[in-house]
This record gives structure tokens, sequence and C-alpha cells, in this order.
């Protein structure tokens, strides 16, 4: 009897104990949809600035979120102030505050002192390619300046001159793009520009302004031949 209700009171203790390491790691999360004040259910990029606001891109406008409600931006076709496109691709901030966000047509800046929409047309080299120039994202590096990725090119603007630079990356204009992909840029602790394309892994060496490529070795018994990359970043061993 006593055997019995000794590992009675063990089969409890731990059962209640995993009760409560099951409730305290539990996430308490709340879901926002349109219903809730975003301009669309369907969040393609999320971005928390320096000042604490959330801001969230979506297929149909950016939002900004301060906790309690959401402002809109959304395009008006007879104001040019307003941002060049609804579909949200990427959203960074530069040192000044200045939000920087990746369209489906263009670049944009919002300006926080005006709340006004600064419009940056990227160069296509190839026309054909695309009927609008889709901004796929948005980096800034550690000295400032804002590098952006094309379909087919790696650009970075001058903010104080407004002057755009471009360095075309390889690109087979034969394969597929996948349309809601993204590629991101990320900068490492030596300068290098790595960026995600769908031919593979490309890094610029800003000291030759040449963009390396790599990608799988195709004898490879594991190599699949997809060599779309989406995401890049440095780990702490750099």
């Amino acid at each position: 009897i006593y055997i019995y209700i000794f590992l009675s009171g063990l089969i409890y203790y731990f059962s209640s104990q995993g009760n409560t390491a099951a409730q305290q790691n539990r996430i308490k999360a709340q879901l926002f949809t349109a219903l809730e004040g975003l301009s669309q259910s369907h969040v393609t990029v999320v971005y928390q600035d320096s000042i604490g606001f959330l801001w969230i891109g979506t297929r149909d406008g950016l939002n900004k979120y301060d906790g309690y409600t959401f402002q809109h931006f959304r395009n008006q076709p007879f104001n040019k102030n307003s941002i060049s496109n609804n579909y949200i691709r990427s959203i960074a901030e530069d040192s000044r505050g200045n939000i920087w966000i990746g369209t489906n047509s263009g670049l944009n800046m919002l300006d926080r002192k005006t709340g006004d929409f600064n419009v940056f047309m990227p160069f296509i080299s190839d026309s054909s390619i695309m009927r609008d120039p889709v901004v796929f994202s948005v980096y800034v590096d550690s000295s400032d300046r804002v590098w952006f990725k094309t379909i087919d090119c790696l650009q970075v603007i001058d903010p104080e001159a407004g002057e755009i630079k471009v360095f075309n990356h390889y690109y087979n204009r034969f394969g597929r793009v996948p349309v809601n992909q993204n590629y991101n840029i990320c900068e490492d602790s030596k300068g290098h520009i790595w960026i995600a394309t769908k031919d593979g892994l490309q890094m610029f060496d800003p000291r030759t302004e040449k963009i390396r490529r790599y990608v799988p070795d195709s004898s490879d018994q594991d190599f699949t031949g997809n060599i779309n990359v989406s995401t890049v970043f440095e780990d702490s061993k750099g």
C-alpha cells in the first residue's frame, strides 16, 4: 500500500511539473488579420524599427503598428508622394530613421520628417524581363549605404545625391523566377555583400566591384539541380 501511494505521488508530481513547464513554454500570441485592422491578411514581411514600431508589408499595402492601431499606406494614383506600389517585399531602416521599402514597382523611402514617400526607380538591363521594376530586397549596410536587388542586378543608392550604381550579377534569363519569392542581402564582417539569387549564391566585393558566383558541385550525389537561394546570413564564426 505504501509503495503504491509513493509511486502515485511521484507520477502526480512529475506530471504536474510537466504541465507547469508546458504552460511556462507556451507562447502567448494574438492573431492579426484584416478584421483586426491590417490592410490585408497575406503578410509578406515584418520589420521592427529603432523606435519600436512594427512595419508589416502585405500584398495590398504597408502597415505601421504602434501597439494599438494600424496606419495604412497605399498607392494613391494622383498623389506623387504616396508609396509607388501596394505589394511590399522588403523593409529596412537607415541611421537617420528613414524607412526603405522594396515593392513590385520601385524602391521607396519614407521620410519620417515629412511623411512623404520618395520613389527611386531602379535600372533594369533587360526591359523584357518584367513589366515593372520589382525590388526583391533592401539592405542598409554598416556605412549606411542602401543596397537593393532587382531581378538581374545588385544596386546601391547614395541617399544624399540620389544616385544609383548598378552591378550586374549572373542571371539566367531562361530560368524560371518564383513569383512570390524574395532574395535577401547580407553584409559580412569583411564588408562583402552577399546576394541570394535564383541562380545561386553570389558575392560582391566592394574593393574590386566584382561579383563572384557560388553554385553546388554538380558531381555531388546529393545535388538535386536546384540552385535557387532565398536567404543568406553570417554566423558568429564569420
